[in-house]
């Protein structure tokens, strides 16, 4: 699994790896660990430049290291079970713990990241469950929205009016719970399951975490249609068009 995880993360970051290679820590973990057999004990990637804090440019590619560790561990029958941030310290990343589970070499996952103060990013979604988004969030967004643009290759953006995950009102911080329920809905009628939230998040985004979604093979895409809820919301659905 070692090499599908390399693989899988420089894909996702062109900048490549500066290097790689086992992790010395407790003697005492380090016997246990072959004891149970495990892949080398604790091994770790140094990755070029800055992936946790990247430029501009990078943003987007460092989100897409971690659906590409998602997707590869999927395939050994590795699972999500829990994430989390293990350190105090204000530069800190979540931890990922996985479960062992069924193999599942055709797994699809997507991701959902709220950056700045105002933007969507939908990540890696099929075009119909990213359109599918793109118009509910249109629909449900109070003040409208000011922008949607395809970022870069399979990544649309919205920017919404307004700073949603940075306001203190009540009816922004309502509205911006809203649209979280709305993308949570349309996703589970899109053939998809919430796998979990991974925070990422670097010195120029919100708090938010990223949340990832995997396709369930068993559920069919069923589209629905959400009636604009305010004049603004009905003047942004002709936005990106």
């Amino acid at each position: 699994m070692r090499a599908g995880i390399t693989a899988a993360v420089t894909r996702a970051w062109k900048k490549g790896i500066k290097s790689s290679g086992g992790v010395e820590y407790a003697p005492e973990l380090m016997s246990w660990h072959q004891r149970k057999g495990c892949d080398g004990g604790v091994w770790e990637l140094v990755l070029k430049d800055s992936c946790w804090n990247p430029k501009s440019e990078d943003k987007v590619s460092s989100k897409r290291i971690i659906l590409n560790i998602m997707t590869e561990v999927a395939h050994h029958g590795y699972s999500l079970e829990s994430s989390y941030r293990a350190s105090a310290k204000d530069s800190g990343k979540d931890t990922l713990i996985f479960s062992k589970g069924t193999p599942d070499p055709q797994a699809v996952f997507f991701s959902v990241c709220f950056y700045s103060s105002d933007r969507i990013w939908i990540i890696d979604a099929s075009a119909d469950v990213g359109q599918a988004l793109e118009e509910g969030i249109k629909a449900t967004w109070v003040d409208g929205v000011r922008d949607a643009r395809v970022r870069e290759r399979h990544c649309r953006e919205l920017r919404l009016r307004g700073n949603p995950w940075t306001s203190h009102s009540a009816q922004a911080l309502i509205s911006s719970r809203v649209i979280n329920v709305v993308i949570m809905k349309l996703v589970r009628m899109a053939g998809y399951d919430y796998v979990g939230s991974v925070q990422v998040a670097d010195n120029d985004e919100s708090a938010i975490p990223m949340l990832i979604f995997r396709l369930n093979p068993d559920k069919e895409f069923n589209s629905h249609h959400i009636e604009p809820i305010s004049e603004a919301a009905a003047k942004s659905m002709t936005i990106g068009r």
